[in-house]
């Protein structure tokens, strides 16, 4: 009875105001969304096409349009996103709760997401990137500027760090890792394949090579030292302790570990001969005099 057709007037109502604001220049209509309830709002810009949507949210002031992009369906959220300059879209997600904000960058082109990642703060952006399906969260990455990208890897877990490194190209995940803590980068290298932690080594500054090397599993390292060219191969183990050193040596096949040993100064070459077993110090040892002779 009543209460059905206060209902089905409170219903008319929205679908009538979403007429008068699809039918409105965006202008006018951005100056009624403005002024009517932010609920009201968010029913009539859900119900108005997406293209309009987006018009009106860009007419509409940074706090209210968040308030409304928050309370509309997610599909539309994200076609407002898309729409919208990417200044304005990051200022929207920026006020936006971060659950939400990360289910709209899932949803608009990556170019998109990424313009709107380079303008939000990066701990926002980390939160975001965090919830983000890892593929999605490397094309971020990869299209984001370095230094933002790296402060963004540097504050999601570890895991998803290097879920998203091993999905970058290997320069651009190599100018990240040098950038970011040595801890951190020490725990995406060991949770990467170890062919892309070797491309990203190979790229790296020798010392902070070196520094992971040091921090990662001897097995680990040794699967860089194996696959890096033999002269950064060198520089690394020349700057770690001759300890790890040796360790690492002594999991690099003979003639691998000959042309390192063959490259270091001749104090560190024989403290990690000294270190490895009898059989390796052979091996390495025959290595280098057959290199010799020949």
């Amino acid at each position: 009875g009543i209460r059905d057709s206060v209902a089905a007037r409170g219903r008319g109502d929205v679908y009538k105001r979403q007429d008068i604001v699809q039918s409105v220049d965006s202008a006018k209509a951005a100056d009624i969304v403005s002024k009517v309830d932010t609920k009201k709002a968010a029913a009539i810009v859900d119900k108005v096409e997406a293209t309009k949507a987006a018009e009106i949210i860009g007419d509409v002031d940074d706090e209210k349009a968040a308030d409304i992009v928050e309370k509309v369906q997610i599909s539309k959220a994200a076609a407002i996103v898309e729409n919208v300059l990417a200044s304005k879209a990051a200022e929207i997600v920026k006020k936006v709760e971060t659950v939400k904000a990360a289910e709209i960058v899932s949803n608009v082109e990556s170019s998109k997401a990424a313009a709107i990642v380079e303008k939000v703060e990066s701990t926002k952006a980390a939160e975001i990137v965090e919830r983000v399906e890892s593929s999605k969260a490397a094309k971020i990455v990869s299209v984001v500027e370095t230094v933002k990208a790296a402060e963004i890897v540097e504050k999601v877990e570890s895991a998803k760090a290097a879920e998203i490194v091993q999905n970058v190209g290997s320069f651009k995940a190599g100018a990240i890792v040098e950038k970011v803590n040595t801890i951190k980068a020490a725990e995406i290298v060991e949770k990467i394949e170890s062919a892309k932690a070797a491309e990203i080594v190979e790229n790296l500054g020798s010392q902070k090579a070196a520094d992971i090397v040091k921090s990662v599993s001897t097995n680990k390292a040794a699967d860089i030292v194996k696959s890096v060219e033999s002269s950064k191969a060198a520089e690394i183990v020349e700057k770690v302790e001759s300890g790890t050193a040796a360790g690492i040596v002594e999991k690099v096949e003979s003639k691998k570990a000959a042309e390192i040993v063959e490259k270091v100064e001749s104090k560190k070459a024989a403290e990690i001969v000294e270190k490895v077993g009898s059989t390796k110090a052979a091996g390495i040892v025959a290595v280098s005099y057959t290199h010799l002779r020949a």
